[in-house]
């Protein structure tokens, strides 16, 4: 499991560290929301995680 990014998200980063997988759990299971650069700032990012 990965650390909490949001409220809601967890992030994984991955390998290389320039992008992040963003996830929560669901009732249906782990429900992927988004794949994000993580050069971007923090703003930006959860922009995308919440359209």
């Amino acid at each position: 499991m990965a650390p909490r990014y949001s409220r809601r998200y967890r992030r994984f980063v991955l390998r290389d560290r320039r992008l992040g997988i963003f996830y929560c759990f669901e009732l249906r299971g782990v429900v992927i929301h988004a794949v994000c650069d993580l050069r971007q700032d923090r703003e930006t990012i959860l922009r995308h995680l919440t359209n």
